[in-house]
Protein backbone atom coordinates (compact mmCIF):
# COMPACT_ATOMS: atom_id res chain seq x y z
CA UNK A 1 0.00 0.00 0.00
CA UNK A 2 1.01 3.83 -0.35
CA UNK A 3 2.59 4.72 -3.70
CA UNK A 4 4.22 2.10 -6.05
CA UNK A 5 6.50 3.00 -8.25
CA UNK A 6 4.50 2.49 -11.15
CA UNK A 7 7.20 4.96 -13.96
CA UNK A 8 9.44 2.16 -13.18
CA UNK A 9 7.15 -1.09 -13.08
CA UNK A 10 7.33 -1.83 -9.60
CA UNK A 11 4.85 -3.76 -8.31
CA UNK A 12 3.14 -4.45 -4.90
CA UNK A 13 4.52 -7.73 -3.60
CA UNK A 14 2.16 -9.92 -1.59
CA UNK A 15 3.25 -11.86 1.54
CA UNK A 16 0.79 -13.42 3.60
CA UNK A 17 3.52 -13.81 6.53
CA UNK A 18 4.68 -10.15 6.33
CA UNK A 19 3.41 -9.03 9.38
CA UNK A 20 4.79 -12.16 11.03
CA UNK A 21 3.03 -14.74 12.90
CA UNK A 22 0.77 -15.18 16.24
CA UNK A 23 2.26 -17.08 18.87
CA UNK A 24 2.17 -17.76 22.38
CA UNK A 25 3.95 -15.88 24.34
CA UNK A 26 6.98 -18.12 26.14
CA UNK A 27 7.75 -15.45 28.93
CA UNK A 28 4.28 -14.62 29.56
CA UNK A 29 1.94 -17.54 29.99
CA UNK A 30 -1.58 -16.81 28.64
CA UNK A 31 -0.47 -13.85 25.89
CA UNK A 32 0.55 -13.62 22.85
CA UNK A 33 2.96 -12.50 20.54
CA UNK A 34 4.09 -11.41 17.18
CA UNK A 35 7.23 -14.12 16.01
CA UNK A 36 8.91 -12.92 12.58
CA UNK A 37 8.47 -15.69 10.40
CA UNK A 38 11.81 -16.56 9.66
CA UNK A 39 12.08 -17.22 13.01
CA UNK A 40 9.03 -18.99 13.25
CA UNK A 41 8.65 -21.21 10.44
CA UNK A 42 10.40 -24.85 11.32
CA UNK A 43 11.00 -23.90 14.65
CA UNK A 44 7.80 -25.71 16.16
CA UNK A 45 8.10 -28.25 19.33
CA UNK A 46 6.87 -31.67 18.18
CA UNK A 47 4.38 -32.99 21.01
CA UNK A 48 3.85 -36.47 21.49
CA UNK A 49 0.32 -37.71 21.62
CA UNK A 50 -1.15 -40.63 21.20
CA UNK A 51 -1.70 -40.99 18.16
CA UNK A 52 2.10 -39.95 17.28
CA UNK A 53 3.03 -36.07 17.63
CA UNK A 54 2.00 -32.85 16.55
CA UNK A 55 3.42 -29.48 16.01
CA UNK A 56 3.13 -26.71 18.79
CA UNK A 57 4.37 -23.50 19.86
CA UNK A 58 5.19 -22.07 16.64
CA UNK A 59 3.40 -21.96 13.12
CA UNK A 60 5.21 -24.50 10.53
CA UNK A 61 5.91 -23.57 7.17
CA UNK A 62 3.47 -22.89 5.09
CA UNK A 63 3.47 -21.43 1.31
CA UNK A 64 0.26 -19.47 -0.19
CA UNK A 65 -0.52 -20.27 -3.28
CA UNK A 66 -2.66 -16.88 -3.99
CA UNK A 67 0.45 -14.95 -2.94
CA UNK A 68 2.40 -16.84 -6.06
CA UNK A 69 -0.54 -15.92 -8.28
CA UNK A 70 -0.69 -12.06 -7.00
CA UNK A 71 2.93 -11.79 -7.15
CA UNK A 72 2.47 -12.97 -11.25
CA UNK A 73 -0.28 -9.73 -11.82
CA UNK A 74 -3.21 -11.47 -11.25
CA UNK A 75 -4.10 -8.51 -9.29
CA UNK A 76 -6.80 -5.53 -8.82
CA UNK A 77 -5.27 -2.08 -8.04
CA UNK A 78 -6.88 0.89 -7.23
CA UNK A 79 -5.20 4.05 -7.68
CA UNK A 80 -6.14 7.35 -5.70
CA UNK A 81 -5.61 10.36 -8.76
CA UNK A 82 -5.20 13.42 -6.45
CA UNK A 83 -2.87 11.88 -4.28
CA UNK A 84 -1.55 9.03 -6.42
CA UNK A 85 -1.67 6.24 -3.57
CA UNK A 86 -2.57 3.17 -4.33
CA UNK A 87 -4.10 -0.48 -3.31
CA UNK A 88 -4.00 -3.70 -4.46
CA UNK A 89 -5.81 -6.77 -3.97
CA UNK A 90 -5.37 -10.41 -4.81
CA UNK A 91 -7.96 -11.32 -8.33
CA UNK A 92 -10.73 -13.21 -6.14
CA UNK A 93 -13.09 -11.99 -8.40
CA UNK A 94 -16.61 -13.34 -7.74
CA UNK A 95 -18.81 -11.00 -10.04
CA UNK A 96 -17.39 -8.56 -12.96
CA UNK A 97 -20.19 -7.05 -15.15
CA UNK A 98 -20.06 -4.03 -17.74
CA UNK A 99 -23.05 -2.31 -18.85
CA UNK A 100 -22.98 0.05 -21.87
CA UNK A 101 -25.78 2.25 -21.72
CA UNK A 102 -26.79 4.37 -24.50
CA UNK A 103 -28.63 7.11 -24.03
CA UNK A 104 -30.86 8.83 -26.47
CA UNK A 105 -32.72 12.14 -26.89
CA UNK A 106 -36.67 11.13 -28.39
CA UNK A 107 -38.53 13.37 -29.52
CA UNK A 108 -42.35 12.57 -31.31
CA UNK A 109 -43.01 14.28 -34.67
CA UNK A 110 -46.88 14.94 -35.67
CA UNK A 111 -47.31 12.63 -38.66
CA UNK A 112 -44.74 10.06 -38.64
CA UNK A 113 -45.08 6.34 -36.83
CA UNK A 114 -41.81 6.71 -34.76
CA UNK A 115 -40.46 9.27 -32.94
CA UNK A 116 -37.20 10.89 -34.03
CA UNK A 117 -33.74 9.40 -31.85
CA UNK A 118 -31.12 12.01 -31.30
CA UNK A 119 -28.23 10.15 -29.66
CA UNK A 120 -26.29 12.06 -26.72
CA UNK A 121 -23.69 9.51 -25.30
CA UNK A 122 -22.95 6.18 -24.26
CA UNK A 123 -22.03 5.69 -20.71
CA UNK A 124 -19.98 2.44 -19.61
CA UNK A 125 -20.60 1.05 -16.14
CA UNK A 126 -18.84 -1.54 -14.45
CA UNK A 127 -19.92 -3.83 -11.05
CA UNK A 128 -17.03 -5.88 -9.53
CA UNK A 129 -17.32 -8.17 -6.54
CA UNK A 130 -14.20 -9.92 -4.75
CA UNK A 131 -13.22 -11.47 -1.65
CA UNK A 132 -10.71 -10.66 0.50
CA UNK A 133 -9.50 -13.92 2.03
CA UNK A 134 -6.96 -14.19 4.58
CA UNK A 135 -4.27 -17.32 5.25
CA UNK A 136 -3.33 -15.86 8.63
CA UNK A 137 -3.49 -13.46 11.50
CA UNK A 138 -1.04 -10.77 9.41
CA UNK A 139 -2.75 -11.42 6.57
CA UNK A 140 -6.09 -10.65 8.12
CA UNK A 141 -4.75 -7.58 9.79
CA UNK A 142 -2.89 -5.75 6.55
CA UNK A 143 -6.49 -7.48 4.37
CA UNK A 144 -8.23 -4.79 6.40
CA UNK A 145 -6.12 -2.17 6.11
CA UNK A 146 -6.32 -2.67 2.36
CA UNK A 147 -10.20 -2.15 2.29
CA UNK A 148 -9.55 0.84 4.99
CA UNK A 149 -7.40 2.07 2.05
CA UNK A 150 -10.18 1.50 -0.67
CA UNK A 151 -12.40 3.52 2.07
CA UNK A 152 -10.36 6.67 1.86
CA UNK A 153 -10.39 6.42 -1.77
CA UNK A 154 -13.81 7.76 -1.92
CA UNK A 155 -13.34 11.23 -0.19
CA UNK A 156 -11.56 14.20 -1.77
CA UNK A 157 -9.08 16.52 -1.24
CA UNK A 158 -9.09 19.86 0.43
CA UNK A 159 -7.63 22.97 -0.02
CA UNK A 160 -6.85 24.75 3.71
CA UNK A 161 -4.59 27.54 4.87
CA UNK A 162 -2.88 27.66 8.00
CA UNK A 163 -5.40 28.41 10.31
CA UNK A 164 -7.63 25.40 8.70
CA UNK A 165 -4.64 22.91 10.30
CA UNK A 166 -4.01 21.43 13.71
CA UNK A 167 -1.11 19.72 14.97
CA UNK A 168 0.10 17.38 12.94
CA UNK A 169 -1.76 18.47 9.84
CA UNK A 170 -4.81 17.18 10.52
CA UNK A 171 -7.69 19.31 8.86
CA UNK A 172 -9.67 21.38 11.81
CA UNK A 173 -13.33 20.72 11.18
CA UNK A 174 -14.92 23.83 13.19
CA UNK A 175 -13.07 25.77 10.13
CA UNK A 176 -14.60 26.05 6.68
CA UNK A 177 -12.63 23.60 3.88
CA UNK A 178 -12.74 23.92 0.28
CA UNK A 179 -13.07 21.23 -2.27
CA UNK A 180 -9.85 21.23 -4.15
CA UNK A 181 -9.99 17.87 -6.25
CA UNK A 182 -12.55 15.10 -6.08
CA UNK A 183 -11.95 11.78 -5.41
CA UNK A 184 -11.26 10.52 -9.05
CA UNK A 185 -9.71 6.55 -9.23
CA UNK A 186 -8.47 4.66 -11.57
CA UNK A 187 -9.08 1.15 -11.60
CA UNK A 188 -7.06 -1.91 -13.04
CA UNK A 189 -8.11 -5.43 -12.95
CA UNK A 190 -5.24 -7.61 -14.96
CA UNK A 191 -4.95 -7.06 -18.79
CA UNK A 192 -9.22 -7.05 -18.88
CA UNK A 193 -9.87 -3.62 -17.59
CA UNK A 194 -7.46 -0.62 -18.36
CA UNK A 195 -6.82 2.13 -20.24
CA UNK A 196 -6.34 1.67 -23.66
CA UNK A 197 -3.78 4.15 -25.43
CA UNK A 198 -4.04 5.32 -29.16
CA UNK A 199 -2.14 7.69 -31.76
CA UNK A 200 -1.01 10.55 -29.89
CA UNK A 201 -0.68 9.58 -26.65
CA UNK A 202 2.99 8.93 -26.78
CA UNK A 203 5.41 11.96 -27.12
CA UNK A 204 6.27 11.15 -31.04
CA UNK A 205 9.44 9.53 -30.76
CA UNK A 206 8.40 5.90 -29.84
CA UNK A 207 9.72 3.72 -32.76
CA UNK A 208 12.67 5.21 -33.05
CA UNK A 209 14.32 8.15 -32.89
CA UNK A 210 11.90 11.34 -33.92
CA UNK A 211 10.38 9.73 -36.51
CA UNK A 212 6.66 10.99 -35.30
CA UNK A 213 3.72 9.97 -35.68
CA UNK A 214 4.46 7.36 -38.31
CA UNK A 215 6.96 5.77 -36.81
CA UNK A 216 4.56 5.86 -33.38
CA UNK A 217 1.88 4.55 -35.52
CA UNK A 218 4.16 1.40 -36.17
CA UNK A 219 4.62 0.57 -33.07
CA UNK A 220 0.90 1.18 -32.04
CA UNK A 221 0.10 -1.42 -34.61
CA UNK A 222 1.56 -4.78 -32.63
CA UNK A 223 0.52 -3.14 -29.51
CA UNK A 224 -2.47 -6.19 -27.89
CA UNK A 225 -1.68 -8.68 -30.94
CA UNK A 226 -1.98 -12.29 -29.62
CA UNK A 227 1.94 -12.42 -30.09
CA UNK A 228 1.83 -9.58 -27.36
CA UNK A 229 -0.20 -11.21 -24.87
CA UNK A 230 1.55 -14.16 -24.81
CA UNK A 231 5.05 -12.49 -24.68
CA UNK A 232 4.66 -9.67 -22.71
CA UNK A 233 0.98 -9.49 -21.61
CA UNK A 234 -0.57 -7.61 -24.14
CA UNK A 235 2.12 -4.36 -24.54
CA UNK A 236 -1.35 -2.45 -24.25
CA UNK A 237 0.74 0.38 -23.02
CA UNK A 238 3.51 3.10 -24.03
CA UNK A 239 6.35 2.86 -25.67
CA UNK A 240 6.57 -0.97 -25.71
CA UNK A 241 5.84 -3.27 -22.13
CA UNK A 242 3.14 -4.65 -19.83
CA UNK A 243 2.26 -3.11 -16.59
CA UNK A 244 3.47 0.55 -15.50
CA UNK A 245 4.20 2.59 -18.93
CA UNK A 246 0.94 4.12 -19.58
CA UNK A 247 1.33 7.98 -20.54
CA UNK A 248 -1.81 8.60 -20.88
CA UNK A 249 -2.15 12.07 -18.47
CA UNK A 250 0.70 10.93 -16.82
CA UNK A 251 -0.90 7.65 -15.99
CA UNK A 252 2.00 5.08 -15.48
CA UNK A 253 -0.83 2.87 -13.52
CA UNK A 254 -2.43 2.13 -16.37
CA UNK A 255 -5.59 1.82 -15.04
CA UNK A 256 -9.21 3.20 -16.66
CA UNK A 257 -10.09 6.49 -14.89
CA UNK A 258 -13.69 6.91 -13.33
CA UNK A 259 -15.22 7.61 -10.20
CA UNK A 260 -16.59 5.08 -7.93
CA UNK A 261 -20.44 5.30 -7.07
CA UNK A 262 -20.81 2.60 -3.98
CA UNK A 263 -18.79 0.24 -2.05
CA UNK A 264 -20.35 -2.12 0.17
CA UNK A 265 -18.11 -4.09 2.77
CA UNK A 266 -19.20 -7.58 4.54
CA UNK A 267 -16.58 -8.69 7.42
CA UNK A 268 -18.61 -11.80 7.07
CA UNK A 269 -18.76 -11.86 11.72
CA UNK A 270 -21.50 -13.53 11.63
CA UNK A 271 -20.88 -16.29 8.51
CA UNK A 272 -19.77 -19.60 10.43
CA UNK A 273 -18.02 -20.62 7.12
CA UNK A 274 -15.78 -17.88 7.44
CA UNK A 275 -15.23 -16.91 10.99
CA UNK A 276 -12.60 -14.45 12.44
CA UNK A 277 -9.50 -14.37 13.93
CA UNK A 278 -9.47 -14.14 17.93
CA UNK A 279 -6.11 -11.90 18.44
CA UNK A 280 -7.03 -10.72 22.20
CA UNK A 281 -9.38 -9.43 24.40
CA UNK A 282 -11.99 -7.77 22.59
CA UNK A 283 -9.47 -7.61 19.00
CA UNK A 284 -11.43 -9.51 16.20
CA UNK A 285 -9.76 -9.93 12.83
CA UNK A 286 -12.06 -10.88 10.03
CA UNK A 287 -11.06 -13.97 7.86
CA UNK A 288 -12.74 -13.31 4.99
CA UNK A 289 -14.34 -9.54 3.75
CA UNK A 290 -16.19 -9.32 0.57
CA UNK A 291 -16.48 -6.19 -1.54
CA UNK A 292 -18.96 -5.20 -3.83
CA UNK A 293 -18.54 -2.04 -5.63
CA UNK A 294 -19.99 0.26 -8.80
CA UNK A 295 -17.34 1.94 -10.50
CA UNK A 296 -18.36 4.46 -13.65
CA UNK A 297 -15.82 4.69 -16.67
CA UNK A 298 -14.62 8.18 -17.43
CA UNK A 299 -12.66 7.78 -21.11
CA UNK A 300 -9.91 9.89 -21.64
CA UNK A 301 -10.24 9.85 -25.36
CA UNK A 302 -12.92 10.49 -28.46
CA UNK A 303 -14.68 7.48 -28.63
CA UNK A 304 -16.53 6.77 -31.89
CA UNK A 305 -15.82 6.09 -35.52
CA UNK A 306 -13.95 8.63 -37.78
CA UNK A 307 -13.40 8.95 -41.70
CA UNK A 308 -10.00 6.88 -42.95
CA UNK A 309 -9.42 9.02 -45.66
CA UNK A 310 -9.95 6.21 -48.07
CA UNK A 311 -13.71 6.00 -48.11
CA UNK A 312 -14.41 4.31 -45.21
CA UNK A 313 -14.74 4.62 -41.42
CA UNK A 314 -12.29 3.21 -38.70
CA UNK A 315 -12.77 3.51 -34.63
CA UNK A 316 -10.87 5.67 -33.11
CA UNK A 317 -9.17 3.29 -31.03
CA UNK A 318 -8.74 -0.38 -31.94
CA UNK A 319 -7.69 -1.50 -28.02
CA UNK A 320 -11.04 -0.17 -26.75
CA UNK A 321 -12.44 -1.77 -24.59
CA UNK A 322 -10.10 -5.12 -23.51
CA UNK A 323 -6.47 -4.48 -25.14
CA UNK A 324 -7.27 -6.84 -28.15
CA UNK A 325 -5.63 -6.66 -30.94
CA UNK A 326 -6.68 -9.18 -34.17
CA UNK A 327 -6.24 -6.60 -37.18
CA UNK A 328 -2.50 -6.57 -37.03
CA UNK A 329 -1.86 -10.25 -38.47
CA UNK A 330 -5.49 -10.85 -39.72
CA UNK A 331 -7.26 -7.71 -41.53
CA UNK A 332 -10.33 -6.80 -41.99
CA UNK A 333 -11.86 -9.60 -44.09
CA UNK A 334 -10.28 -11.89 -41.30
CA UNK A 335 -7.48 -13.98 -43.10
CA UNK A 336 -3.96 -14.06 -42.42
CA UNK A 337 -2.06 -10.78 -43.91
CA UNK A 338 0.99 -12.97 -44.30
CA UNK A 339 -0.36 -15.40 -46.61
CA UNK A 340 -3.41 -13.55 -48.13
CA UNK A 341 -7.04 -14.60 -48.82
CA UNK A 342 -6.70 -19.09 -49.13
CA UNK A 343 -8.00 -20.28 -52.24
CA UNK A 344 -11.42 -21.51 -51.61
CA UNK A 345 -10.43 -25.29 -53.10
CA UNK A 346 -7.70 -25.22 -51.11
CA UNK A 347 -9.74 -24.94 -47.95
CA UNK A 348 -12.07 -27.54 -48.79
CA UNK A 349 -9.82 -29.92 -49.32
CA UNK A 350 -8.57 -29.00 -46.51
CA UNK A 351 -11.78 -29.92 -44.20
CA UNK A 352 -12.18 -32.40 -45.97
CA UNK A 353 -9.19 -34.62 -45.39
CA UNK A 354 -9.54 -33.27 -41.47
CA UNK A 355 -12.77 -34.63 -41.77
CA UNK A 356 -11.97 -38.10 -42.84
CA UNK A 357 -9.18 -38.41 -40.40
CA UNK A 358 -11.29 -37.63 -37.84
CA UNK A 359 -14.37 -39.96 -39.07
CA UNK A 360 -11.48 -43.13 -39.70
CA UNK A 361 -9.99 -42.19 -36.16
CA UNK A 362 -13.84 -42.42 -34.77
CA UNK A 363 -14.31 -45.57 -36.93
CA UNK A 364 -11.02 -47.12 -35.72
CA UNK A 365 -11.64 -46.81 -32.40
CA UNK A 366 -15.09 -47.88 -32.45
CA UNK A 367 -13.69 -51.45 -34.53
CA UNK A 368 -11.55 -51.45 -31.39
CA UNK A 369 -13.93 -51.78 -28.49
CA UNK A 370 -15.88 -53.99 -30.44
CA UNK A 371 -12.74 -56.56 -31.08
CA UNK A 372 -12.09 -56.58 -27.62
CA UNK A 373 -15.52 -56.89 -26.59
CA UNK A 374 -15.36 -59.85 -28.26
CA UNK A 375 -12.53 -61.06 -27.03
CA UNK A 376 -13.62 -61.08 -23.26
CA UNK A 377 -16.71 -62.96 -24.44
CA UNK A 378 -14.87 -65.77 -26.16
CA UNK A 379 -12.26 -66.33 -23.48
CA UNK A 380 -15.73 -66.26 -20.86
CA UNK A 381 -17.16 -69.34 -23.16
CA UNK A 382 -13.57 -70.81 -23.79
CA UNK A 383 -11.50 -70.93 -20.47
CA UNK A 384 -14.22 -70.53 -17.91
CA UNK A 385 -14.69 -73.46 -14.98
CA UNK A 386 -12.68 -75.56 -13.63
CA UNK A 387 -10.36 -76.35 -16.47
CA UNK A 388 -9.99 -73.02 -17.79
CA UNK A 389 -6.37 -72.17 -17.14
CA UNK A 390 -5.34 -75.84 -18.18
CA UNK A 391 -7.26 -75.29 -21.78
CA UNK A 392 -5.98 -72.16 -21.90
CA UNK A 393 -2.04 -73.56 -21.65
CA UNK A 394 -2.69 -76.58 -24.06
CA UNK A 395 -4.37 -74.46 -26.60
CA UNK A 396 -1.06 -72.12 -26.22
CA UNK A 397 1.31 -74.96 -26.19
CA UNK A 398 -0.37 -76.70 -29.65
CA UNK A 399 -0.59 -73.26 -31.26
CA UNK A 400 -4.87 -73.89 -31.76
CA UNK A 401 -4.89 -70.09 -31.84
CA UNK A 402 -2.83 -69.73 -34.73
CA UNK A 403 -4.66 -70.95 -37.21
CA UNK A 404 -8.62 -70.66 -35.50
CA UNK A 405 -10.14 -67.21 -35.61
CA UNK A 406 -12.34 -68.11 -32.72
CA UNK A 407 -9.55 -69.47 -30.14
CA UNK A 408 -7.32 -66.67 -31.37
CA UNK A 409 -9.63 -64.13 -30.30
CA UNK A 410 -10.37 -66.34 -27.21
CA UNK A 411 -6.80 -66.01 -26.25
CA UNK A 412 -6.42 -62.61 -26.56
CA UNK A 413 -9.56 -62.01 -24.34
CA UNK A 414 -7.81 -64.39 -21.22
CA UNK A 415 -4.30 -62.44 -22.42
CA UNK A 416 -5.99 -59.19 -21.99
CA UNK A 417 -7.65 -60.47 -18.44
CA UNK A 418 -4.08 -61.56 -16.76
CA UNK A 419 -2.37 -58.73 -17.52
CA UNK A 420 -5.47 -56.47 -16.49
CA UNK A 421 -5.10 -58.33 -13.20
CA UNK A 422 -1.57 -58.11 -12.60
CA UNK A 423 -1.57 -54.44 -13.31
CA UNK A 424 -4.28 -53.45 -10.91
CA UNK A 425 -2.02 -55.60 -7.87
CA UNK A 426 0.28 -53.87 -8.85
CA UNK A 427 -1.12 -50.79 -8.05
CA UNK A 428 -2.69 -51.50 -5.01
CA UNK A 429 0.72 -53.14 -3.84
CA UNK A 430 1.96 -49.98 -4.43
CA UNK A 431 -0.84 -48.11 -2.30
CA UNK A 432 -2.07 -46.47 -5.39
CA UNK A 433 -6.28 -45.81 -5.25
CA UNK A 434 -6.90 -46.76 -8.65
CA UNK A 435 -7.11 -49.64 -10.92
CA UNK A 436 -7.46 -49.93 -14.51
CA UNK A 437 -10.25 -51.65 -17.02
CA UNK A 438 -9.25 -54.76 -19.67
CA UNK A 439 -10.59 -51.71 -22.43
CA UNK A 440 -7.40 -49.84 -20.73
CA UNK A 441 -5.10 -52.52 -21.06
CA UNK A 442 -6.43 -53.73 -24.30
CA UNK A 443 -5.61 -50.35 -25.79
CA UNK A 444 -2.44 -49.75 -24.30
CA UNK A 445 -0.40 -52.59 -25.34
CA UNK A 446 -2.00 -53.04 -28.77
CA UNK A 447 -3.38 -56.51 -27.90
CA UNK A 448 -5.10 -56.97 -30.73
CA UNK A 449 -1.70 -57.13 -33.05
CA UNK A 450 1.10 -58.07 -29.87
CA UNK A 451 -0.98 -60.54 -27.85
CA UNK A 452 1.41 -63.27 -28.59
CA UNK A 453 4.05 -61.09 -26.41
CA UNK A 454 2.16 -61.84 -23.19
CA UNK A 455 1.07 -65.29 -24.13
CA UNK A 456 4.16 -67.30 -22.96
Amino acid sequence: MGKNNWRDQDRPIFDSQKFGIVVNDPENPGARTIAEPHMANNNAEVTRTATGGMAAGHMPHFIDGSDAMANKGMTISFQHVPSEEDVTFKAFITAFNETFNCDWASETVYGRSDPIHMFKNTQREITLAFNVPAASEGESFENLARVQRLITFLYPSYTTDGSATTGGNQADVTNALTISNSPLVRLRIMNILAARPQIGDADGTVGGGNGGRASEAAVYSTLGTFERHVQDGGGGEWPSTSVGSNTIAGNYHGGLLGIIKNVSVNHNLDNPDHGVFEINQGTILPKMIEVNLTFSAIHEHTLGWFNDGAGSQVFANQLFPYGVNDASRFGEDGFDRTTGVPDPSTLERANNIAREMLTGELDELAEEVEQHDQDIANAEARYAGLFGKARFNKDIRRGRHLNNDYIQSAVRGRATQNLNSATNSALRSAGIDASSSTLDTYRDVGMEDNYEDFIG
